[in-house]
């Protein structure tokens, strides 16, 4: 996930496994290619994974998003079996406030990262988390649920990220509108972003959206997927 600081910089917060590091993958079975956008067989989600090897994120900066790059940091608590989803903003005196799987971090440097600890934890009713912060300066995310007919949900925190309230009702569902009066119920819709304009008002939502199945290793595999990008208000409609 990106964010850009104060000052100028981007930053990139990313799961990897660096070198020498093994790679997470089983018995040396490497995914070999696609067939129409789809992963062939060996290439499942979970059935090539090697559970033993971490996922930790990592944070990057750089003055141009052509770099060159900062030397990757671990973000501390992160190196665990899975990837932390880890989701931040960086506020306007370069303190940052993030979630992460059930956790909540907070630094008073976003570029220190031995500045970032865990202060509380929150009910993460699904994962992919995306953080933004309003002109009232209240804090909100937005989560998918489920990999099968999946919702998006919307937290709020008023006290500076301690804490999160979940709002009541789905903020969007599997099940999306296109302009020519066509709909479409996709397999499912992760990996929920907002679009921000220059004021900071909420303007689309992107989703990575697949159309038939996500995370599937039944044969045949149908599992390619594209970003989806919906215009926000009760009467938008995709193009």
């Amino acid at each position: 996930i990106a964010a850009r600081a104060p000052t100028g910089e981007y930053v990139l917060w990313y799961t990897a496994v660096l070198p020498p590091g093994k790679l997470p993958v089983e018995g040396g079975q490497f995914c070999a290619g696609c067939d129409s956008g789809n992963s062939l067989a060996h290439c499942g989600t979970d059935a090539n994974r090697n559970s033993s090897i971490n996922l930790p994120t990592y944070m990057v900066h750089s003055t141009s998003p052509y770099g060159p790059w900062s030397m990757p940091q671990m973000v501390p608590g992160t190196d665990v079996f899975a990837d932390s989803n880890f989701a931040p903003v960086i506020n306007a005196d370069g303190s940052l406030v993030a979630l992460a799987r059930n956790n909540v971090y907070r630094a008073a440097d976003w570029r220190n990262v031995s500045s970032y600890d865990v202060i509380a934890t929150w009910d993460d009713e699904g994962e992919d988390p995306f953080v933004w912060l309003d002109k009232k300066g209240i804090y909100h995310n937005i989560v998918h649920v489920r990999r099968a007919n999946t919702v998006g949900r919307h937290y709020w925190s008023d006290d500076g990220g301690s804490s999160w309230t979940k709002s009541e009702g789905d903020t969007y569902t599997h099940v999306v509108r296109f302009t020519d009066g066509s709909t479409l119920e996709y397999g499912c819709r992760e990996r929920p972003h907002i679009v921000l304009d220059r004021e900071g008002v909420v303007t689309a939502l992107t989703n990575g959206a697949a159309e038939q199945t996500c995370h599937s290793d039944t044969k045949p595999v149908v599992d390619y997927s594209y970003t989806l990008l919906q215009a926000v208000g009760a009467e938008s409609a995709v193009r």
